[in-house]
């Protein structure tokens, strides 16, 4: 696959004769040449990335990353626009524009069988919830540095948005990118969201055990039973 350059500019402005011999390093004895000169840009084109962001941040790993970020994303574009258009809830206007999901039929999408219909659109809005308020904590971390008692105040502001969305997805239908986009994170967010919460429990239970020691070879923190009678009976 033929990926887009990144840095056009800057490899408009290499001479020719510095391309051909880099791509003539490149090049085998059965290698195409044109094939050697397009990797001859690659490689300048990533180069460029690694300098761009040393000059900007002091370090070439956010250019490069965001270099292999982007031809990732390229590369994996067709397969998503086929997935998209070969979705079942997919239709579009005369005009081309994909049309609004009807809600229930969406979270039948998102959530499948496994979860039952009265769940579905309070786990939604847990979802999205989570997600204003952390978007919101973002924003008031920026605006108010310092001041964590603002916080509360944006969660809760977080969780009139979500409602909000439900109600006028309820009535109107879910826009179809957002639909996708719930399909995508929806069920990896509560994947782990169990796993987080399972974790603590479990964290607590054992918490919980923790005390005395029962047996007098038991090498474990705490007093050990009978200790304390043992020293009344001593002093007695």
């Amino acid at each position: 696959m033929n990926h887009r350059t990144q840095n056009p500019e800057a490899l408009a402005g290499i001479p020719i004769h510095i391309v051909a011999e880099i791509g003539a390093r490149l090049q085998t004895t059965d290698s195409d040449p044109v094939e050697s000169i397009r990797m001859a840009y690659t490689l300048l084109d990533a180069a460029e990335a690694g300098r761009r962001s040393l000059q900007e941040e002091g370090c070439i790993k956010p250019g490069l990353f965001n270099f292999t970020f982007e031809r990732a994303k390229e590369q994996a574009r067709p397969r998503i626009i086929a997935q998209r258009d070969a979705d079942p809830l997919a239709s579009k206007t005369a005009s081309g524009d994909f049309q609004p999901v009807d809600f229930e039929q969406a979270l039948s999408q998102v959530f499948g069988r496994a979860t039952k219909k009265p769940q579905r659109e309070s786990r939604l809005v847990l979802y999205l919830s989570e997600k204003a308020s952390i978007e919101d904590t973002n924003r008031a971390l920026q605006e108010w540095v310092g001041n964590p008692a603002m916080l509360p105040k944006f969660q809760t502001m977080g969780k009139a948005a979500a409602e909000k969305n439900v109600r006028e997805w309820k009535s109107e239908g879910i826009p179809f990118h957002e639909y996708l986009s719930l399909k995508t994170w929806l069920p990896a967010w509560w994947k782990d969201r169990l796993s987080r919460t399972q974790a603590a429990k479990r964290k607590g239970k054992t918490k919980g055990k923790q005390g005395r020691v029962i047996r007098k070879n038991d090498k474990r923190k705490g007093s050990k039973a009978g200790s304390f009678l043992k020293a009344l009976k001593k002093t007695s």
